[in-house]
C-alpha cells in the first residue's frame, strides 16, 4: 500500500502530509464492528499461518481456486512496477525512504491522540471521545490536520531539500 501512495504522490504532485495515515483497526487490537448499539468490542487476533495453512495456500487447490484474484494482484503489481520504472527507481525509492520517515514521525505524534471505538484494553470508547469520522474511520483526521499544522515534517523536508 505505502508504495502505491508514494507513486500517487509523485503523480499527482502531492505532500508527503497528503498520503500520511494512522492504522486504527489492525491486529492485536480491539474492534466492534459495524457501529451497533450495545455492541462490544472484540480482540482481532494477529494472524499466523500453521505448517497445515502454509500447505494449503501453496497446493494447485487452493492455487486453481483463486486463479482470477492471483492474475489480478500480479496485473497490479506489474502495473506498479512499471509506474515506478517510468517515475524513476532511484526518485522512487528517495520518496519512499522520505514518506516511511515521515509516516514514523505522524505515528510519534499522533500515539494517544487517536480513539476509535474501542480503548487498547477493549472497552467501548463514549462517542463524544472519538476522533472518528464515520464508524472507525478517519479517526486520525483531527491528529494529522494538527501535525500539518504544527509543521511536523518541516525539519524532515528541510533536510531533504539540503541533500537535493
Amino acid at each position: 500500500m505505502d508504495e502505491s501512495l508514494v507513486a500517487w504522490k509523485m503523480l499527482f504532485n502531492l505532500d508527503f502530509y497528503d498520503m500520511l495515515y494512522i492504522t486504527a483497526r489492525s491486529s492485536g487490537t480491539f474492534s466492534n464492528g459495524p457501529e451497533q448499539k450495545g455492541r462490544p468490542c472484540v480482540y482481532l487476533v494477529p494472524s499466523f499461518l500453521t505448517p497445515g495453512m502454509q500447505d494449503f495456500f501453496e497446493s494447485k487447490e487452493w492455487k486453481d481456486s483463486n486463479a482470477i484474484d492471483i492474475m489480478l494482484y500480479q496485473a497490479v503489481n506489474q502495473s506498479l512496477d512499471n509506474t515506478i520504472a517510468s517515475l524513476g527507481k532511484k526518485r522512487f525509492q528517495e520518496e519512499f525512504e522520505t514518506f516511511k520517515q515521515a509516516q514514523q514521525l505522524a505515528q510519534e505524534y499522533c500515539q494517544g491522540k487517536v480513539f476509535g471505538y474501542c480503548s487498547p484494553g477493549g472497552t467501548v470508547v463514549p462517542e463524544k471521545e472519538r476522533t472518528c469520522v464515520l464508524w472507525g474511520e478517519g479517526c486520525d483526521y483531527d491528529c494529522l490536520t494538527n501535525f500539518r499544522k504544527e509543521g511536523g515534517l518541516n525539519e524532515l523536508l528541510k533536510s531533504r531539500q539540503v541533500k537535493e
